[in-house]
Parts: structure tokens; sequence; C-alpha cells
């Protein structure tokens, strides 16, 4: 392989995990979410879960304190603005529980199933506030 093609993917590797990691700030309406069979109840690691949906119905899986999370719940269902980092987060298999129920990753090779970490994405929030009463 030329030196040159690996230094293009070095440097788009290196740039898309930083704009992964900036602060942003998202606006839509807050959402807990119970827990369900679903890549985005596994990614959020617990029963009960916090989203964000944006205009476009898009769903931001949030992530914060228990503290910050006891607070959520009077904003809950109304228009807010979030600010915070929006980061990858990696869930490894736990090897002593082989019940746990998780997506399911196949070698594409193989076809069989494997024990592999899954990856998703999440907004880490920093701070949480009411944008219009009237909503």
């Amino acid at each position: 392989m030329n030196t040159r093609f690996l230094l293009i993917i070095l440097f788009f590797c290196l740039n898309s995990s930083l704009l992964l990691a900036q602060n942003t700030s998202k606006e839509g309406k807050l959402l807990q979410k119970p827990w369900a069979k679903t890549v985005e109840s596994y990614c959020a690691q617990g029963s009960e879960y916090w989203v964000l949906e944006d205009e476009k119905g898009e769903e931001w899986i949030l992530e914060g304190t228990e503290k910050q999370k006891k607070a959520w719940k009077k904003y809950q269902n109304r228009q807010v603005r979030i600010k915070g980092k929006v980061v990858s987060k990696t869930i490894e298999p736990k090897e002593t529980n082989h019940m746990e129920q998780r997506p399911i990753t196949q070698n594409p090779i193989t076809g069989r199933e494997e024990d592999a970490p899954y990856s998703c994405i999440v907004l880490k929030v920093n701070q949480l506030s009411l944008l219009n009463k009237n909503k």
C-alpha cells in the first residue's frame, strides 16, 4: 500500500474522532424510554434511559450522572436545549455472563456469531435547560 494513501486514511481517522468529542448544542424534546430489546436500550446500559428527540425525529441517547437524570424528570416531554459532547461509547461483552442479551455481531467471512465489542454514539450532557415554557 502506498504511504500517501495511509497518511490520508490516518488524517481522516484522527479528524473524525476529534469531531466526535467537540462541544455541541442540540434542541428537542426530552423523553424517557423504557427498557426494550433494542440497540438504543443496550447502548444506554440501563433499564430506563433518556433521549433527546430533535426536530427531524432523530433520537440522541443521553448520558449523564444519576444526579443529572433525577433532575431531568422535571423536564420530561418538554422542549429543552442540551449542551454537551457527542462521544463514541464502546461496550465490551461480559465474559462472566454468557446469557447477557446484546446485539449480535457476525463474522463477515464465516457468518458465525462473535463476542465482539459494540460501539454507539451518545450525547454526554453537561447542561440542560428549558427552551420555552409554552411548548
